[in-house]
Protein backbone atom coordinates (compact mmCIF):
# COMPACT_ATOMS: atom_id res chain seq x y z
CA UNK A 1 0.00 0.00 0.00
CA UNK A 2 1.56 3.46 -0.95
CA UNK A 3 0.32 5.48 1.65
CA UNK A 4 1.96 8.79 0.38
CA UNK A 5 0.41 8.32 -3.16
CA UNK A 6 -2.87 7.76 -0.91
CA UNK A 7 -2.27 10.56 1.36
CA UNK A 8 -2.17 13.55 -1.91
CA UNK A 9 -5.29 11.50 -3.35
CA UNK A 10 -6.86 12.14 -0.31
CA UNK A 11 -6.01 15.55 -0.02
CA UNK A 12 -6.77 16.07 -3.61
CA UNK A 13 -10.56 14.91 -3.14
CA UNK A 14 -11.04 16.48 0.15
CA UNK A 15 -9.35 19.57 -0.95
CA UNK A 16 -7.67 20.02 2.14
CA UNK A 17 -5.30 23.39 2.80
CA UNK A 18 -2.85 21.45 4.39
CA UNK A 19 -2.41 19.13 1.51
CA UNK A 20 -0.56 15.41 1.81
CA UNK A 21 0.83 16.55 5.17
CA UNK A 22 -2.85 17.32 7.05
CA UNK A 23 -3.93 13.52 6.18
CA UNK A 24 -0.46 12.52 7.26
CA UNK A 25 -1.17 13.78 10.29
CA UNK A 26 -4.80 12.13 10.90
CA UNK A 27 -3.30 8.74 9.79
CA UNK A 28 -0.43 9.68 12.81
CA UNK A 29 -3.38 10.28 15.62
CA UNK A 30 -5.17 7.61 14.59
CA UNK A 31 -2.31 4.61 14.34
CA UNK A 32 -0.95 5.95 18.15
CA UNK A 33 -5.04 6.31 19.37
CA UNK A 34 -7.70 3.67 17.72
CA UNK A 35 -9.99 3.18 18.39
CA UNK A 36 -10.36 6.84 18.24
CA UNK A 37 -13.54 9.35 17.73
CA UNK A 38 -13.45 11.77 14.48
CA UNK A 39 -13.40 15.07 17.96
CA UNK A 40 -10.56 13.59 19.32
CA UNK A 41 -8.39 13.39 16.00
CA UNK A 42 -9.52 17.14 15.20
CA UNK A 43 -8.06 17.66 18.28
CA UNK A 44 -4.82 16.07 17.86
CA UNK A 45 -4.48 16.40 14.66
CA UNK A 46 -5.62 19.72 14.83
CA UNK A 47 -8.61 20.23 12.00
CA UNK A 48 -11.69 21.00 12.14
CA UNK A 49 -14.02 17.89 13.00
CA UNK A 50 -15.91 17.86 9.36
CA UNK A 51 -12.53 17.88 7.53
CA UNK A 52 -11.40 15.10 9.77
CA UNK A 53 -14.86 13.31 8.94
CA UNK A 54 -14.08 13.78 5.17
CA UNK A 55 -10.78 12.83 5.38
CA UNK A 56 -11.55 9.34 6.68
CA UNK A 57 -14.32 8.73 4.42
CA UNK A 58 -11.99 8.92 1.53
CA UNK A 59 -9.41 6.74 3.27
CA UNK A 60 -12.38 4.39 4.32
CA UNK A 61 -12.63 4.34 0.32
CA UNK A 62 -9.10 3.38 -0.03
CA UNK A 63 -8.92 0.43 2.31
CA UNK A 64 -6.78 2.39 5.06
CA UNK A 65 -9.68 2.86 7.60
CA UNK A 66 -11.69 0.23 8.78
CA UNK A 67 -15.25 1.06 8.21
CA UNK A 68 -16.33 0.74 11.62
CA UNK A 69 -16.60 3.03 14.22
CA UNK A 70 -14.32 4.51 16.47
CA UNK A 71 -11.97 5.02 14.10
CA UNK A 72 -9.62 2.47 13.30
CA UNK A 73 -6.96 0.89 10.43
CA UNK A 74 -7.61 -1.96 8.58
CA UNK A 75 -5.36 -5.00 8.99
CA UNK A 76 -3.18 -3.41 5.53
CA UNK A 77 -3.29 -0.15 6.67
CA UNK A 78 -1.94 -0.92 10.12
CA UNK A 79 0.65 -2.79 8.26
CA UNK A 80 1.73 -0.10 6.17
CA UNK A 81 1.77 2.55 8.73
CA UNK A 82 2.93 1.17 12.00
CA UNK A 83 4.58 -2.56 10.55
CA UNK A 84 1.90 -4.19 11.83
CA UNK A 85 2.34 -2.98 15.64
CA UNK A 86 -0.84 -3.77 17.73
CA UNK A 87 -4.05 -1.37 17.53
CA UNK A 88 -3.17 2.15 19.56
CA UNK A 89 0.51 1.28 20.35
CA UNK A 90 1.94 1.92 16.94
CA UNK A 91 5.20 0.69 18.15
CA UNK A 92 7.34 2.33 20.07
CA UNK A 93 7.00 5.57 22.38
CA UNK A 94 8.81 8.17 24.07
CA UNK A 95 6.05 9.94 25.69
CA UNK A 96 6.43 10.62 29.23
CA UNK A 97 3.49 8.85 31.42
CA UNK A 98 4.59 11.58 34.36
CA UNK A 99 3.56 14.64 32.82
CA UNK A 100 1.24 13.91 29.93
CA UNK A 101 3.91 13.64 27.41
CA UNK A 102 5.58 16.97 27.61
CA UNK A 103 9.09 15.27 28.16
CA UNK A 104 10.71 12.21 26.69
CA UNK A 105 11.52 8.83 28.39
CA UNK A 106 13.70 6.08 26.81
CA UNK A 107 12.25 3.06 27.06
CA UNK A 108 14.06 -0.01 27.79
CA UNK A 109 13.51 -1.37 24.20
CA UNK A 110 15.40 2.03 22.70
CA UNK A 111 18.24 2.41 25.78
CA UNK A 112 19.16 -0.98 23.92
CA UNK A 113 20.52 0.53 21.16
CA UNK A 114 22.58 2.88 22.95
CA UNK A 115 25.41 0.31 22.80
CA UNK A 116 25.83 0.41 18.56
CA UNK A 117 25.60 4.75 18.97
CA UNK A 118 28.41 4.83 21.65
CA UNK A 119 30.50 2.52 19.39
CA UNK A 120 30.26 4.55 16.35
CA UNK A 121 31.22 7.59 18.61
CA UNK A 122 34.55 6.30 19.16
CA UNK A 123 35.63 6.74 15.75
CA UNK A 124 34.61 10.09 15.46
CA UNK A 125 36.82 13.11 15.62
CA UNK A 126 37.43 14.92 19.17
CA UNK A 127 35.54 17.67 19.92
CA UNK A 128 36.98 20.95 19.89
CA UNK A 129 37.27 22.06 23.19
CA UNK A 130 38.87 25.66 22.03
CA UNK A 131 35.33 25.80 20.50
CA UNK A 132 33.82 24.73 23.83
CA UNK A 133 32.52 22.02 21.81
CA UNK A 134 31.29 18.75 23.50
CA UNK A 135 29.10 15.56 21.70
CA UNK A 136 26.25 14.61 23.30
CA UNK A 137 25.63 11.35 25.11
CA UNK A 138 23.94 8.35 23.19
CA UNK A 139 20.91 8.48 25.56
CA UNK A 140 20.78 12.76 24.34
CA UNK A 141 20.78 10.82 20.73
CA UNK A 142 17.85 8.49 21.36
CA UNK A 143 16.16 11.28 23.20
CA UNK A 144 16.27 13.32 19.98
CA UNK A 145 14.96 10.49 17.77
CA UNK A 146 12.18 9.88 20.10
CA UNK A 147 10.97 13.58 20.02
CA UNK A 148 10.99 13.48 15.98
CA UNK A 149 9.19 9.95 16.31
CA UNK A 150 6.40 10.96 18.55
CA UNK A 151 6.00 14.67 16.18
CA UNK A 152 5.29 12.21 13.48
CA UNK A 153 8.64 13.61 11.73
CA UNK A 154 9.94 10.26 11.13
CA UNK A 155 8.50 7.69 9.23
CA UNK A 156 7.57 8.56 5.48
CA UNK A 157 9.77 12.04 5.77
CA UNK A 158 12.55 13.27 4.39
CA UNK A 159 15.24 14.38 6.50
CA UNK A 160 17.79 16.90 5.91
CA UNK A 161 20.55 17.08 8.26
CA UNK A 162 23.30 20.45 8.43
CA UNK A 163 26.05 19.25 9.40
CA UNK A 164 26.02 16.11 12.92
CA UNK A 165 28.88 15.86 15.01
CA UNK A 166 26.66 14.64 17.35
CA UNK A 167 25.81 11.26 14.86
CA UNK A 168 22.06 11.87 14.76
CA UNK A 169 22.10 10.13 11.55
CA UNK A 170 23.47 6.75 12.38
CA UNK A 171 21.38 7.40 15.40
CA UNK A 172 18.39 7.92 13.27
CA UNK A 173 19.05 4.84 11.03
CA UNK A 174 19.79 2.74 13.78
CA UNK A 175 16.36 3.61 15.38
CA UNK A 176 14.72 3.24 12.09
CA UNK A 177 16.04 -0.37 12.24
CA UNK A 178 14.60 -1.54 15.51
CA UNK A 179 11.05 0.44 15.42
CA UNK A 180 10.79 -0.71 11.34
CA UNK A 181 8.21 0.96 9.08
CA UNK A 182 6.23 2.81 11.49
CA UNK A 183 9.77 5.11 12.11
CA UNK A 184 11.48 4.94 8.74
CA UNK A 185 11.93 7.89 7.03
CA UNK A 186 12.55 8.81 3.48
CA UNK A 187 15.70 9.21 2.47
CA UNK A 188 17.87 10.85 5.02
CA UNK A 189 21.11 13.10 4.23
CA UNK A 190 23.55 14.89 5.90
CA UNK A 191 25.39 17.39 4.79
CA UNK A 192 28.10 18.96 5.53
CA UNK A 193 30.92 21.85 4.44
CA UNK A 194 32.60 19.32 1.61
CA UNK A 195 29.92 16.43 1.10
CA UNK A 196 26.65 14.09 0.95
CA UNK A 197 25.88 11.25 2.31
CA UNK A 198 22.77 9.12 3.14
CA UNK A 199 22.87 7.97 6.43
CA UNK A 200 24.04 4.47 6.99
CA UNK A 201 21.89 1.50 7.93
CA UNK A 202 18.31 1.31 7.11
CA UNK A 203 17.40 4.46 5.42
CA UNK A 204 16.36 4.05 1.81
CA UNK A 205 19.20 5.22 -0.61
CA UNK A 206 19.07 8.05 -2.54
CA UNK A 207 20.57 9.17 -6.17
CA UNK A 208 21.23 12.35 -5.77
CA UNK A 209 21.13 14.87 -2.64
CA UNK A 210 17.84 17.31 -2.48
CA UNK A 211 17.51 20.56 -4.19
Amino acid sequence: MDVDAIAAEVAAAVGLAEGPAGVADVLRVIARHEPVAAREISRRAELPVPIVAAVCGELRKHGVVDRSRPVRLTAEGRASLTGGAAPGTAGITGRCPRCGGLGVVVPDAVGALAGPLERAALAEPAAKLDLDQTHCTADTKLRRVLAMHEAGALAGQRILLLGDDDLVSVALAVFAGHAGTAARPSPCWTATPTWWATCAGTCPPAASPPT
